[in-house]
């Protein structure tokens, strides 16, 4: 892997760190005590009717599996960022061979080879 390549897949990890951050600001709060996440909870203001209660707990429970599979993304690109940094970036976790560039450029968190990604 060129230099150019490292310079531009570190680029596009640290873009995609910020956007998965914003995601999760939308259906999470930070948790200061754990530094993690947590869904939003359910408003329920005012005059509650049966429909809104179901509507929340809908939104509550969408907001718990986008806050889980972006927090999973998330561990992902800060792992991937972590190996740039020692030099393992781009190697597949499987079977040890380098990813190639393209695949990692659409895919720049990923940890394995297309033979290794299922």
């Amino acid at each position: 892997m060129t230099p150019q390549d490292l310079e531009k897949l570190t680029r596009l990890l640290s873009e995609e760190e910020a956007l998965i951050r914003k995601e999760l600001g939308e259906v999470a709060i930070k948790d200061p005590a754990s530094g993690g996440f947590q869904p939003k909870p359910a408003d329920y203001e005012g005059d509650v009717r049966e429909d809104d209660i179901a509507r929340e707990a809908t939104l509550t429970e969408t907001n718990t599996a986008l806050e889980q599979e972006l927090k999973h993304h998330l561990e992902a690109i800060l792992k991937a960022q972590e190996k740039l940094k020692t030099g393992r970036y781009g190697v597949c976790e499987k079977c040890g061979v380098e990813i190639p560039a393209h695949r990692l450029e659409a895919l720049p968190a990923t940890p394995y080879c297309v033979a290794h990604a299922e």
